[in-house]
């Protein structure tokens, strides 16, 4: 837990979120399920993000694309993970940073799993995990959101 104190500034910053907060971002996207695991979120710059996703994800060799095997949703789960696990070294184990994993039938793909990413100016942007690429994609409809 933070320190309410600093809690309250981070608030005003834009950098820290409580759940309720995060659900309304990513309510927008009206998932059919939301889980969201912690009480409190950092909200870091997208760049600051993207530093963590490719240097504790796309630095590794990743493991071969295999359809129904090793695909999209093997993907998501394995970076989710290593970012995680990066995070929780620079935070020291003090935060949740808000991002997750998303499950959609994306226009023109089918369905499909990757990266979301609660940004401190409240966007939310969409990453691959197979090529490390920022994405647009149009949802049809989305399954499910976690953190």
């Amino acid at each position: 837990m933070w320190p309410f104190n600093k809690r309250k500034k981070w608030e005003k910053l834009g950098i820290a979120c409580d759940m309720g907060k995060v659900w309304d971002y990513v309510q927008l996207l009206n998932p059919d399920d939301l889980f969201l695991r912690d009480r409190d979120y950092r909200c870091i710059p997208n760049d600051e993000f993207e530093t963590i996703l490719f240097d504790c994800w796309f630095s590794n060799q990743e493991p071969a694309y295999k359809s129904d095997i090793f695909d999209c949703d093997d993907f998501a789960v394995c970076c989710m993970a290593e970012v995680k696990k990066q995070w929780a070294r620079i935070s020291k184990g003090k935060e949740a940073l808000a991002f997750g994993y998303i499950e959609a039938y994306v226009k023109e793909i089918g369905f499909h799993a990757f990266i979301w990413q609660l940004d401190h100016t409240g966007v939310v942007r969409f990453y691959e995990p197979q090529s490390g690429k920022r994405v647009n994609y149009e949802f049809n409809s989305v399954r499910l959101i976690e953190t």
